[in-house]
């Protein structure tokens, strides 16, 4: 009889939103990496959404990038990099799984905000690379214009 109570009790627990889970990075995450600003956050999510693709625009001093998929800081891993070359500007972002990371069966959305600075005024091409397991791809191609 003690068998069965805790397995009923383990499997509650493993059902559990209210157990402890991996530890969540800091929610939103900022990560700084030389004239790149890369803020990183998860929230909940309806499934069935398509998102589209990542976007780029230019502003005063700066180009900025975002892009959304499914995901969680949980079970990701996010880092980035950018490199400025006279005016092109190829931003690289990374997505790594935590394979280790036990988190919520919770449908989440994955955003990030990318902003490069300073910039010189002018005309920039924007490329913006995504990297994960399968290797890194090109997802965006723009050219903005920084007042």
């Amino acid at each position: 009889m003690r068998w069965i109570a805790v397995l009923v009790l383990g499997a509650t627990f493993g059902c559990s939103s209210d157990v402890a889970l991996a530890p969540q990075d800091q929610n939103p995450l900022v990560i700084v990496n030389g004239a790149l600003t890369l803020t990183v956050s998860d929230s909940p999510a309806m499934a069935g959404v398509l998102w589209i693709a990542p976007t780029a625009e230019g502003g005063a001093g700066r180009v900025t990038a975002r892009a959304i998929r499914y995901g969680s800081l949980c079970a990701t891993s996010m880092s980035g990099r950018v490199d400025v070359a006279g005016n092109v500007v190829s931003l690289h972002v990374a997505y790594t799984a935590r394979a280790a990371a036990l988190c919520s069966m919770e449908l989440r959305a994955l955003q990030y905000d990318a902003a490069v600075a300073p910039l010189a005024p002018g005309q920039y091409e924007v490329h913006i690379y995504h990297a994960d397991g399968a290797g890194e791809v090109e997802v965006r191609k723009q050219t903005v214009t920084v007042t």
